[in-house]
């Protein structure tokens, strides 16, 4: 298990750029200057957990994981309903946690953060009764469709689709789930795209709340906000060179 921590070090502007060979450092340059604070990042197994603070003090937290396994990100922020000081605990209970993460989960609730483990199953849902996490419209889809109606949410959208950039609705809510899933055939296999999240209730310079550039094929980037008012946006951009589709999921209360 890895942690890094510090300010992003670059995110590339243009969409139709290959994929940076320095990974993380080519992914930062944009993030930095719009004021977005890398306060962590851990790694566990073939995922990697972000943790960040935008210029408006929006602390979100990002998932970087294979697309034929189920989200950690996605158990614990609905299932456990985790503040992100408790995501990074269930992720690394030895780590010594920032202190944005301890001044949020202080500002959210008045108890202690709670020892979540990692669950032990084959796909982390309501049900607990899927066999697979893939991109197939019918698992990552039916996933979709199950989580937000069985737990009395009010807003949710899905796209399988293959246009260049999708945007959700604009939904005022304080908890907030996207998703996409690069399962797309493509010409060259280090190909990728972005996943972005924003608040338009913010000011223009403070709108952007964190992304990833780098988004591969075979893989799926959560992002979540918790416990936290905005009127949240998010948004998934195709590199130029990619085909085929892929799958862009939305859900909030």
């Amino acid at each position: 298990m890895n942690i890094h921590r510090g300010a992003l070090l670059g995110m590339f502007l243009a969409l139709g750029a290959g994929a940076c060979d320095d990974g993380a450092g080519a992914a930062a340059a944009e993030l930095e200057e719009r004021g977005v604070t890398l306060l962590a990042e851990v790694e566990q197994e073939d995922f990697v957990l972000r943790f960040t603070k935008s210029a408006g003090g929006t602390i979100a937290v990002s998932e970087d994981g294979p697309m034929d396994q189920p989200s950690y990100l996605a158990h614990l922020s609905l299932e456990e309903h985790a503040t992100p000081m408790e995501i990074f605990l269930a992720i690394d209970p030895e780590g010594e946690v920032p202190e944005e993460l301890r001044i949020d989960h202080e500002a959210t609730t008045k108890a202690p953060p709670r020892a979540l483990s990692l669950p032990q199953v084959s796909f982390r849902s309501v049900s607990q009764g899927e066999t697979a996490a893939t991109c197939s419209l019918t698992a990552d889809g039916g996933w979709f469709d199950g989580e937000w109606s069985s737990r009395g949410w009010t807003y949710h959208t899905y796209h399988n689709t293959s246009a260049a950039q999708t945007d959700s609705a604009q939904k005022a809510a304080s908890n907030f789930i996207t998703h996409v899933c690069n399962n797309s055939v493509a010409p060259n296999v280090d190909y990728s795209f972005a996943h972005y999240l924003y608040d338009r209730s913010l000011p223009n310079n403070l709108q952007f709340l964190t992304g990833d550039t780098d988004v591969k094929q075979g893989r799926r980037n959560v992002i979540t906000v918790s416990s936290q008012s905005g009127t949240y946006q998010a948004q998934a951009v195709v590199s130029a060179w990619a085909a085929g589709n892929y799958k862009f999921g939305v859900m909030a209360p």
